[in-house]
């Protein structure tokens, strides 16, 4: 909970700040069952990370900005992504698997 503290939080109006990222070639990664698996795709340093519920997922408005599609895949062979993770499970993941690919373990 104390993490909270040392965290920036900004609002912004959506839209802009995607135009912004886009004409800035910054990559905005979009949590979607048709995306790329996460664990076998190559992610950027930088960038924003767009997620959506599990009910509603990312507005169709929202979606036209997502340059780069992600999917957290199953662990099994049947259908695509999972689709029941709520949004604070699906951040878990999609943030620990940015966070551990910049880590460097050898330094540690």
């Amino acid at each position: 909970m104390g993490a909270l503290l040392h965290t920036n939080v900004y609002y912004s109006d959506l839209e802009k700040l995607f135009t912004f990222a886009i004409s800035n070639k910054i990559p905005v990664f979009g949590t979607l069952l048709e995306g790329e698996p996460i664990y076998s795709r190559e992610l950027e340093r930088t960038g924003i990370i767009l997620l959506g519920n599990e009910s509603k997922g990312i507005s169709e408005g929202l979606k036209q900005f997502i340059t780069d599609p992600l999917m957290i895949p199953r662990f099994s062979k049947k259908g695509p992504g999972i689709d029941s993770l709520n949004v604070g499970m699906a951040a878990s993941v999609v943030f620990s698997e940015f966070r551990r690919r910049s880590f460097d373990y050898k330094d540690k």
